[in-house]
């Protein structure tokens, strides 16, 4: 029988607490600037693009295609990691 993996929760900073309070729900926030319409992930207060403050929080519609993926096997439990490119243009890594 197989463990199971556990993972530490982050601690959210006032940048961030939308989008862990959102994961908790299953949904999948991220940041769009205002100003010129591009998405960026990670959570940030400014746009990275214009450094305004300008930025609204969106739901990702959750599809993209992985970029790349490592598989873990020094844990007792091995996982995999991933690079997904979401359809909107946004690569982020996670654990699969």
């Amino acid at each position: 029988m197989a463990e199971e993996r556990t993972i530490a929760s982050p601690q959210p900073s006032p940048e961030t607490q939308k989008f862990w309070d959102a994961a908790k729900e299953g949904k999948l926030l991220i940041q769009r600037c205002k100003d010129t319409g591009k998405y960026y992930y990670y959570p940030r207060a400014r746009s990275p693009f214009t450094m305004s403050e300008n930025v609204e929080w969106v739901e990702a519609k959750g599809t993209g295609e992985v970029y790349t993926f490592s598989v873990m096997k020094r844990s007792k439990i091995p996982f995999a990691i991933a690079y997904v490119r979401l359809d909107e243009g946004v690569t982020m890594m996670t654990n699969i």
